[in-house]
C-alpha cells in the first residue's frame, strides 16, 4: 500500500491529470457566474450540467480515457517498458502484483474523483448560496410523464442526491481506469490500449442507453433506468476485466 501511495504522489503525469480535471470540472462554476445564472447551489454543480453549452462535461466525459492514460492505469505499461514489472513480480508474486495494481488503480482514481467532485459541490454551495431558481419552473407536474416521482424525491433531498451521483460517477470512473489497466495486460503499448479503451468508452457513451445518462441528477430519467445503465456497464467491464486478468495470470504460468 505504501509503495503505491508514494508512487502516486511522485507521478507527475497523474498530478497533471488531476490539475486538468480540477480546471475543467470547475469551469462550469465560472460559466454560471458569467451567464448570471440564478440556479440554486445544488443545481449548479458539475454533474447537474446546467451551464449553457455543457463545455465542462464535454471536456471531461467525452475524453475521459485521456485522463485515465495519465494516471495509475498506465503504470503496468510503464513497468513493462522499463523492466520494473519483473522486479515487482519477484518481490510480491505475479497474482498479488496484478491484483494490487487493479485494486489500487480503482481506489486511487475513484477517491480522486470523489474529492474533486465534492470540492466542486462545496464551491457551488459557497458561490450560489443565495440562488433559488430550479430549471423546472413553477409547475414540475409538466414532467409527470418523465418520472416526476424520482425528480420530486431528488429535489426534496438535493444534497443527498448530489452525493449519491458523485459516488456513482466516481465508481464508473474507477471502473474505466481498471478497464484501461486490464487492457494493458494484453496490449502493453499505450497507443493500442488507449484506442481500445476509447472505442469501448465511445460505445458506452452513445445511444439511448449511454452511460452518461446515469451521471446527471435532476433529470427526466428515472433512477431505475439510470440504475440499469450503471449495472449493465459494471457487468460488461467486470466481464472484460475478469477475462483479461485470467488470461494474464494463466499465460504467465505457461
Amino acid at each position: 500500500m505504501s509503495y503505491y501511495v508514494s508512487r502516486l504522489r511522485s507521478d507527475k503525469l497523474f498530478l497533471i491529470s488531476v490539475l486538468l480535471l480540477v480546471v475543467f470540472i470547475n469551469i462550469d462554476l465560472y460559466v454560471l457566474i458569467v451567464q448570471k445564472s440564478n440556479y440554486s447551489a445544488m443545481l449548479s454543480t458539475f454533474l447537474t450540467g446546467n451551464s449553457l453549452g455543457h463545455y465542462a462535461q464535454m471536456l471531461v466525459l467525452w475524453i475521459a480515457p485521456v485522463y485515465v492514460l495519465l494516471g495509475p492505469a498506465s503504470w503496468y505499461s510503464n513497468d513493462c517498458k522499463c523492466g520494473n514489472d519483473k522486479v515487482l513480480i519477484t518481490r510480491y508474486g505475479k497474482k498479488k502484483y496484478v491484483q494490487s495494481n487493479l485494486l489500487m488503480t480503482f481506489i486511487s482514481s475513484a477517491v480522486t474523483m470523489i474529492l474533486l467532485l465534492t470540492s466542486n459541490l462545496v464551491s457551488a454551495m459557497i458561490l450560489f448560496s443565495q440562488n433559488k431558481l430550479t430549471p423546472f419552473g413553477s409547475n414540475p407536474a409538466e414532467f409527470m410523464e418523465y418520472g416526476i416521482d424520482d425528480l420530486t424525491l431528488q429535489l426534496n433531498h438535493q444534497v443527498v442526491t448530489n452525493i449519491v451521483y458523485i459516488v456513482v460517477f466516481s465508481f464508473i470512473y474507477g471502473l474505466l481506469n481498471v478497464l484501461f489497466l486490464s487492457m494493458s495486460f494484453i496490449f502493453i503499448k499505450k497507443s493500442i490500449t488507449f484506442f481500445g479503451a476509447m472505442a469501448v468508452w465511445f460505445l458506452c457513451t452513445t445511444g439511448d442507453y449511454a452511460i452518461t445518462l446515469a451521471f446527471q441528477p435532476f433529470t427526466e430519467y428515472s433512477m431505475e433506468f439510470q440504475g440499469y445503465i450503471v449495472g449493465a456497464f459494471f457487468i460488461i467491464v467486470s466481464c472484460i476485466c475478469g477475462c483479461l486478468y485470467l488470461y494474464k495470470v494463466k499465460s504467465d504460468e505457461l
